[in-house]
């Protein structure tokens, strides 16, 4: 795997999943702002590409980094330890070989671009801090699902036989960016991927809160999808249990009812 393969812009990469029926006209649309895609373009560059006849897995994982999130006791330090614990069980898994990792925060900042597992490295408490910008859950989850999307069809072009993919939103607390046209825009995007079959999408709500449940069904995750992570045991539990999803999703040929 590598990145100097010459790249297709992602807003070409939309449009064609969007030809082949992936997409559809209300999630491309809202994928093309200028806005947003121009964070999609900068989430690929520099990421690792390959071409390949194979299968490969997709894994991303966005990190909650609110302020909220460094408050309660040691909750940041258990989300350190459930995140670098789910990566240090993914290379060892079997289908460690095919997959791809991503890693970025709620607010924005990516930790690690598409690289292959192998290659991933654990995260350090000082990388790991809080952003006094809220909690964009809506805006920052169609960026990262839009590049989940369009790493899907730069792979397929490339010539991978198959690309399934498995996505973690964390978060502690209500959206901040209440806006109708993100939110319906999110849960469209999502829909298509499970329409799909090949893309899991999950939530994990971090926290004693009851909205976390409504928060994530208005976003359109299923609720077989949605972990509940109140204590350090839940937190790491959901981070295994989101490790186990993925790599049986890489196998899985039952794609019903994803």
């Amino acid at each position: 795997m590598n990145n100097d393969l010459e790249r297709v812009d992602p807003s070409t990469l939309v449009s064609r999943s969007a030809e082949r029926g992936h997409l559809s006209a209300r999630s491309t649309a809202a994928l093309q702002r200028l806005s947003t895609m121009s964070m999609v373009r900068s989430a690929l560059e520099g990421s690792a590409s390959v071409k390949s006849a194979g299968r490969l897995l997709l894994v991303t994982m966005m990190l909650d980094d609110s302020e909220s999130m460094f408050m309660a006791p040691d909750r940041a330090r258990n989300t350190l330890a459930g995140y670098n614990g789910l990566l240090a069980s993914m290379q060892s898994s079997d289908e460690a070989k095919r997959t791809m990792l991503q890693t970025r925060f709620l607010n924005g900042r990516q930790f690690q671009k598409f690289m292959p597992l192998a290659q991933c490295r654990g995260m350090e408490s000082v990388e790991y801090f809080s952003s006094p910008n809220g909690t964009p859950l809506y805006s920052q989850s169609l960026i990262l699902l839009g590049t989940v999307m369009a790493k899907t069809e730069e792979l397929i072009e490339r010539g991978a036989k198959q690309v399934r993919s498995a996505t973690l939103i964390m978060t502690d607390g209500e959206p901040t960016d209440m806006t109708d046209d993100d939110q319906k825009a999110l849960f469209d995007l999502v829909k298509d991927m499970r329409n799909v079959g090949d893309h899991i999408v999950a939530g994990m709500g971090v926290g004693t809160s009851t909205s976390f449940t409504p928060t994530f069904r208005s976003m359109g995750i299923a609720d077989k999808y949605i972990f509940s992570a109140a204590n350090r045991d839940e937190i790491l539990k959901s981070f295994r249990m989101f490790a186990e999803v993925s790599v049986a999703h890489s196998t899985s040929t039952d794609l019903a009812s994803r």
